[in-house]
């Protein structure tokens, strides 16, 4: 799993923000103004933030090999997130960053291979707690809901990975 900014420019996504596909690889599902949200350590609260739920959006791609989300910085949506006073100086910093983002060019981004992968959750067609372990075995949790009545990206999810041969837990 990769996820960041500045290392995905050409490799993960190319200058409009589109994602860069690999050789034979095919796009199976495209979800715009979409959000998840990644984590490292046992719990929420205590662990590691490595991709929060944020106003700023982006789009979700589910291939034949890997799960894909490219956010596209937005400076005043970034600083929107956190609304009351004690938050503000989280928003400020967010918004900074999302403009030196946009100066770049650059996406924020999340790469998932199927096959690092190792067990999920889901209730169908609702929401999928996807689990995997670090090089450390730290665990890692990314969660991805549905949005709306016709966004359908669980379920073909959760049939990628059958597919890869994940184990689900429920």
């Amino acid at each position: 799993m990769r996820v960041g900014d500045l290392g995905g420019l050409g490799d993960i996504y190319d200058d409009s923000g589109e994602l860069v596909l690999e050789e034979g690889e095919r796009v199976l599902r495209k979800v715009e103004n979409d959000d998840i949200h990644a984590w490292e350590g046992k719990h929420v609260l205590t662990g590691k933030i490595l991709l929060g739920y944020s106003r700023e959006k982006g789009t979700l791609y589910l291939t034949d090999r890997r799960l894909v989300f490219i956010r596209t910085p937005d400076a005043w949506l970034a600083f929107k997130t956190h609304g009351t006073p004690l938050e503000l100086a989280a928003g400020v910093s967010n918004a900074r960053r999302s403009r030196d983002l946009q100066k770049l060019g650059l996406r924020i981004f999340l790469e998932l291979y199927y096959s690092e992968i190792r067990s999920f959750k889901s209730k169908t067609g609702k929401w999928a707690e996807l689990r995997l372990e670090d090089e450390d075995g730290i665990p890692i949790r990314v969660d991805i809901s549905r949005h709306g009545e016709s966004d359908d990206k669980i379920v073909l999810l959760e049939e990628l990975l059958r597919k890869a041969g994940v184990r689900k837990l429920n």
